[in-house]
């Protein structure tokens, strides 16, 4: 973030054709780098100094800091930007005696040219410089990388500023949730997100107040793939906003990617969204009876058979059904069963989500 004690919006103009005093001026440009300040002097009324910058090679927010030494009073020193058809997309200005930051975006490896004058006709002495902001790449294609688990922060330099990023998944893992802090823009749903597969379907949404942290349910996302997370300001606001995309620990949801579990051991996991199926698998050493346990810990549902636990051997022959309500403990005892290798089931048949506890233990 960049602050001070003026600010200025830097907005856009609608097109206008290349005038006779833009191409004069373009051939005059003093062609300036980045980060760099620059001291100008309007020496005569009616005068203009023009520069000219090449923007790097992807669309980025840039801040073109403008401090006015001592030239008239309101908008004493002015900044038009122009594209290299003549077109203007940009304006700035400082009073006298004060600086101010004024935030603009300009497209990837593109040519600029900015003129220096006094729309009031005054004379005197300023110093610009033009900084790359760290801003969120704007394109689906140019997503910036983020990483799971770790917290990022943004902003919103215009109305019209939207933020890509992407994000690969584990191929451990099914369930994600994405969590946002609004920190200060706008008021109801002013920050907006939206996840997106590498298709451009999407996948959820999320709009979040200003001063709100919200999260997403857990979101089911394919093993090892690519996905994109957009932010925009629902209003058309600017602020800030941070947020993190954190994987959540769930059983597998195929017979194939079940999870190994001990006997005598109780286990804590969640359904996670609707449809969510977990699968486990265990082996008896020994053949005999034995009791399996389930608890329906916070599932959301209306009291009813909210919770299902369905053994298997490893034929894929079903042993047995512990069905458990909300809120309740379940438990039932199998005789009779075969060492080997057998796979448990735990699903919603009404597709709720929420916390469950189950245990296998020898009778």
């Amino acid at each position: 973030m960049v602050f001070a004690l003026v600010f200025t919006m830097f907005m856009p103009y609608s097109v206008t054709k290349a005038s006779t005093e833009f191409e004069t001026g373009k051939q005059t440009a003093s062609l300036i780098n980045y980060s760099t300040s620059y001291s100008g002097n309007l020496a005569e009324k009616n005068s203009s100094v023009w520069y000219c910058v090449d923007s790097v090679g992807y669309s980025a927010f840039y801040n073109f800091k403008l401090k006015n030494i001592n030239i008239g009073n309101n908008e004493g020193i002015s900044l038009n930007v122009y594209d290299s058809d003549g077109a203007k997309v940009g304006y700035a200005k400082a009073e006298n005696s004060t600086e101010t930051d004024n935030y603009g975006k300009m497209e990837k490896n593109q040519r600029y040219y900015i003129q220096a004058y006094s729309k009031f006709n005054c004379t005197g002495d300023y110093i610009f410089s033009i900084i790359p902001e760290d801003d969120a790449l704007d394109s689906l294609t140019d997503a910036s990388k983020i990483s799971l688990s770790k917290y990022y922060y943004d902003s919103f330099r215009l109305g019209s500023d939207v933020d890509y990023f992407k994000f690969k998944t584990l191929s451990t893992t099914d369930y994600y949730r994405l969590t946002v802090k609004n920190i200060n823009i706008g008021n109801n749903y002013s920050c907006f997100a939206q996840i997106f597969d590498s298709d451009g379907a999407e996948v959820t949404k999320l709009g979040v107040d200003s001063g709100k942290e919200w999260s997403t349910e857990d979101i089911k996302l394919g093993r090892n793939k690519l996905y994109t997370v957009k932010f925009t300001s629902y209003f058309s606001c600017v602020g800030d906003y941070k947020f993190v995309i954190k994987p959540v620990a769930d059983a597998g949801s195929k017979k194939s990617q079940a999870v190994s579990v001990k006997l005598g051991k109780t286990y804590k996991y969640r359904i996670n969204s609707t449809g969510d199926v977990d699968y486990y698998k265990f082996k008896l050493t020994k053949s005999g009876n034995y009791c399996f346990s389930s608890k329906d810990v916070d599932i959301s549902g209306r009291n009813w058979d909210d919770l299902h636990m369905t053994v298997y051997n490893s034929s894929g022959k079903q042993v047995g059904t512990i069905i458990t309500y909300k809120g309740k403990t379940t438990s039932k005892t199998h005789k009779n069963l075969k060492k080997g290798t057998y796979y448990v089931k735990i699903s919603s048949p009404y597709e709720y989500s929420g916390t469950y506890t189950f245990r296998i233990k020898k009778k």
